[in-house]
């Protein structure tokens, strides 16, 4: 009776450590919003919500020259014709810092990259000169959460001269894994926080749903 129960024991914990439990599925996304049908010279109606995956607040999402024609100041997008500008009146959210959060279906995502840059708000998007600013983004692991695991910060210094500059690469580490939520604010500007808007394009991340 021993032996059996023994076996038996033996068998359940075999059965157990063999077990395969489901782990959340990765995929990368280079989110860089050319896909998005783009309202020329009109904030308002391009407030981007949601894409591949995550939320975003106080974003709308900007066409490089408005009505398509030749974009001559700001930050040009990394990948035409669309990047994502953050800080523009109409589409400011009281009370909350611009960012991305996981959707409906997302579990968490690992940040890999950016490419950003500052440019005066104009109202019409990212069509003013391009400005010098320093932006410091924050992970958040939880959604709710009021003190972020990740922190760091970039500059963006275009030449006085250049009224229409190419936006920089950010990389992130590995503290930028496994976060749920993530805040961008802009520090520090040449010609004043308010006044500026924030671009970003090809938003790089492991999503794992």
């Amino acid at each position: 009776m021993f032996i059996k129960a023994l076996l038996t024991t033996s068998a359940l914990a075999s059965l157990a450590s063999a077990a395969v439990f489901p782990q959340p599925r990765a995929e990368f996304i280079d989110a860089n919003y050319d896909d998005i049908t783009v309202v020329p010279a009109v904030p308002a109606a391009n407030t981007l919500t949601t894409y591949r995956g995550l939320n975003y607040t106080g974003f709308a999402t900007n066409q490089a020259g408005v009505g398509g024609a030749l974009q001559i100041t700001g930050v040009a997008p990394h990948t035409k014709p669309n990047n994502i500008v953050s800080g523009i009146q109409q589409t400011s959210t009281t009370g909350q810092n611009a960012g991305f959060s996981i959707a409906t279906g997302s579990k968490y995502f690992d940040l890999k990259s950016f490419y950003y840059g500052c440019s005066v708000n104009t109202l019409e998007g990212a069509e003013g000169l391009a400005q010098q600013c320093t932006i410091n983004v924050r992970g958040y692991r939880q959604l709710n959460d009021a003190n972020p695991v990740a922190s760091a910060q970039f500059s963006f210094n275009p030449k006085v001269t250049q009224p229409l500059a190419n936006p920089n690469l950010a990389t992130f580490d590995k503290s930028f894994s496994v976060l749920q939520r993530v805040e961008i604010v802009q520090i520090e500007s040449q010609s004043g926080e308010a006044t500026n808007v924030v671009v970003l394009d090809d938003v790089a991340y492991n999503l794992y749903k």
